[in-house]
């Protein structure tokens, strides 16, 4: 989980730039040594911490608000095997919409020289892959506020959640198919 967090996907990008000079023992290591210091920071942070999130109503294509929502969806944009992948991006296309129009060639500069343009898609936007929702939030309002009553008040361009699904359980699938061999060879 941590892995994935931005600090996580700095240090993977630090040790790719790192990997020739590096064992994997070494790499190994050193992710070791990075989920202990995330777990224990994690675990020291004051019980009585508060969060909340505030985004705008879902938006459609054309803008506006949750009256404004289309049902058919737009292209959107996932990483070609997991989230952990930072190579090509796999484009998953609705039915009955047409694709934006792409340069021929992508050249590494044109992502520097323009802004990410999210006008054609629909947020926020779900993902679910192997019991763990993916939600990523467009303009939210983050409020941290500690245990003695201090808050903090951030505003994000984006904003990724991550949550395991705790009602999809692979043992419970596995137990009922037991009990349909067991009833079959007696």
């Amino acid at each position: 989980m941590y892995r994935e967090s931005i600090i996580g996907l700095a240090l993977a990008a630090t040790l790719a730039e790192m990997n020739p000079r590096l064992t994997a023992r070494q790499e190994e290591e050193v992710w070791r040594i990075f989920d202990t210091s995330m777990t224990a920071s994690v675990a020291e942070a004051p019980l009585m911490s508060h969060v909340s999130v505030q985004v705008p109503p879902p938006s459609s294509v054309a803008g506006g608000g949750m009256t404004a929502v289309s049902t058919a969806l737009p292209q959107l944009y996932i990483p070609a095997h997991s989230s952990e992948t930072t190579g090509d991006m796999v484009p998953i296309e609705a039915p009955g919409v047409e694709p934006p129009d792409a340069p021929a060639t992508p050249s590494p500069s044109l992502a520097l020289e323009a802004p990410f343009d999210d006008s054609h898609i629909a947020f926020p936007v779900y993902r679910n892959c192997d019991g763990v929702w993916t939600v990523l939030l467009k303009d939210p309002t983050v409020v941290v506020r500690d245990g003695s009553g201090k808050s903090e008040k951030m505003q994000l361009d984006y904003l990724k959640v991550c949550l395991k699904d705790i009602s999809a359980r692979p043992g419970a699938a596995k137990a009922r198919g037991t009990k349909r061999r067991r009833a079959r060879k007696s």
